[in-house]
């Protein structure tokens, strides 16, 4: 059995993403509402300048937006490709038979830059779709391909 895990490079940046959402929101906040220097600074004749209206309203949307990252990272962080014995199984939702795989492109696997190989095979409704998995979005990729090749050839 071989298994790709999400790739941890992609989990890292959207952790960094929810850190800068995080501090960026106390940056924000403090500066809008509670530095009182940075207030006085920042009103001309009682009305906000753009950088005090931006720290001032800026923060719900850094809320929104950090929540919405927490939500892609507790969706992703479990996905992988396992090749089993007799399936394919994608990110625990789609199961593909090996019977049902029809080709295998791997031209573009070992290329610079590109790192992707396409499984083409007929889901349940008799109609063809395709894969395609990345080394960019999935760590262990080799042993998938490996597997993948082993059984259907």
């Amino acid at each position: 059995m071989a298994v790709a895990q999400y790739s941890k490079y992609l989990k890292q940046n959207l952790i960094i993403g929810i850190v800068i959402c995080v501090a960026g929101t106390i940056y924000c906040t403090y500066d809008g509402y509670i530095n009182q220097e940075f207030i006085a600074k920042h009103t001309i004749d009682g009305v906000a300048n753009s950088t005090l209206a931006f720290n001032m309203y800026s923060p719900p949307f850094l809320v929104l937006f950090g929540v919405l990252l927490i939500v892609r990272y507790c969706i992703v962080k479990n996905y992988k490709i396992v090749a089993g014995e007799e399936d394919v199984v994608v990110d625990g939702k789609r199961t593909i038979k090996y019977s049902d795989i029809e080709s295998l492109n791997k031209t573009y696997y070992d290329a610079k830059g590109k790192g992707y190989f396409t499984i083409t095979y007929k889901d349940e409704g008799a109609k063809e779709r395709d894969l395609t998995v990345t080394k960019k979005r999935y760590d262990g990729t080799d042993d998938v391909l490996h597997a993948i090749v082993s059984k259907i050839s």
